[in-house]
């Protein structure tokens, strides 16, 4: 049973946390990459499996990334060599269905539901599907520890995901 004074105290949880994807989502938009990669956690890691999956170490997937390689794509997108994101990539993230659905530790798990329309040379592509993110707590805000993107159409031809999704 929650109470009316839990109740409040959780929907302002989420909507701070709604807020931080938010911004999350239009640093990508604005391709303020820099800004970015300042939301992770030295210890994150970020994941587009093929399917939902306990251990995307030895599991096989789109992308499976530490912080080091997010910093690395991160500046080959800026540098002008990225000939794949030639020209780049215009995205538009719609974030939404944002829940806390666990908290431990500082810690909390994310679900939240993306759609990203990509336009690029001519075409558009539609990705969605559920985002798990786990955000630690830092001095009033949130670092992003983990972020697992799982596409409901993983397991379809993709093209060019040499973007961030």
């Amino acid at each position: 049973m929650t109470t009316a004074n839990s109740t409040r105290i959780d929907a302002q949880l989420v909507a701070e946390v709604a807020d931080f994807l938010y911004l999350e989502a239009r640093l990508l938009d604005t391709r303020e990459l820099d800004a970015w990669l300042e939301l992770y956690a030295d210890d994150a890691t970020y994941a587009v499996p093929i399917e939902a999956q306990s251990d995307p170490v030895h599991r096989v997937s789109i992308m499976f990334e530490d912080k080091r390689r997010l910093t690395e794509r991160v500046l080959r997108l800026n540098s002008g060599f990225a000939y794949s994101q030639e020209p780049a990539s215009r995205t538009a993230h719609l974030i939404g269905n944002v829940r806390v659905v666990g908290e431990a530790d500082g810690l909390l798990d994310v679900t939240a539901v993306m759609v990203l329309t990509e336009a690029r040379r001519g075409r558009q592509n539609v990705y969605s599907g559920e985002v798990v993110y786990r955000l630690r707590r830092v001095d009033g805000g949130y670092l992003i520890v983990a972020k697992e993107i799982r596409l409901v159409n993983s397991d379809l031809p993709l093209g060019n995901l040499t973007f961030l999704l």
